[in-house]
């Protein structure tokens, strides 16, 4: 029987829990409110524009608030998840494409990826997979587009200073969940031997009358 069969008696960061925590969740719809808020805004004072693609990209963006304020945070084991961050990229390209020859606001929400998909993932490979495959789909988009210079340099500055983010943030959390296991573990346990201390066998003695009063199995 391993440790964790009791709850934890530490608080400690998990991203598990903060993939289902329901305020970073609706932080996440927010981003794309505001993307949507500001686009609208630059619609109504801007002329030159491509109004056609921008009607298509904020239509997009809504459906996606709209769809994270009022649905359940997705597990990290899921396909659903991988979703919401490939959706997040597809976004952030999306503008790219509406914005052309420019693209500043979608550029600048592409730092956003690399937090999102080291907070949401547990796997180095994975958040790598999520972060490549933005660079090759906003770099195809810019390069059909047609966007100016001054963008496109931007692009590769920005896809750098995201994967720069998403491995400070995945070190950090890493860090930060192990830290909170090695605590939980020393609180059951002496630290020398490694022998289980009171606490310990108070947790799993209770496990075990709660086991014995389930199933009816002698206990000793």
């Amino acid at each position: 029987m391993s440790d964790t069969t009791s709850a934890p008696m530490i608080r400690h960061v998990s991203r598990r829990e903060l993939t289902q925590n329901r305020l970073v969740w609706l932080a996440t719809g927010g981003m794309y409110a505001l993307i949507a808020a500001v686009t609208i805004g630059v619609v109504m004072l801007q002329s030159g524009l491509h109004p056609h693609r921008l009607q298509v990209m904020t239509a997009c963006v809504v459906i996606a608030a709209i769809w994270h304020l009022r649905t359940e945070p997705p597990a990290m084991d899921t396909v659903r998840n991988h979703i919401v961050i490939a959706g997040a990229w597809s976004a952030t390209a999306l503008g790219l494409w509406a914005f052309q020859p420019g693209g500043s606001i979608a550029i600048a929400a592409s730092l956003f990826i690399g937090p999102l998909a080291a907070v949401r993932l547990d796997d180095r490979r994975q958040i790598a997979a999520h972060i490549l495959a933005y660079a090759v789909f906003a770099t195809l988009v810019g390069v059909i587009g047609k966007v100016d210079a001054s963008t496109s340099i931007t692009i590769i500055l920005i896809m750098l200073g995201s994967t720069v983010l998403a491995f400070s943030c995945t070190v950090v959390l890493e860090a930060a969940e192990a830290q909170g296991d090695e605590l939980e573990r020393l609180v059951r346990r002496d630290p020398l031997t490694g022998v289980g201390n009171r606490r310990l066998l108070d947790e799993r003695l209770g496990d075990e009358i709660r086991r014995h009063e389930r199933t009816g199995r002698h206990l000793s």
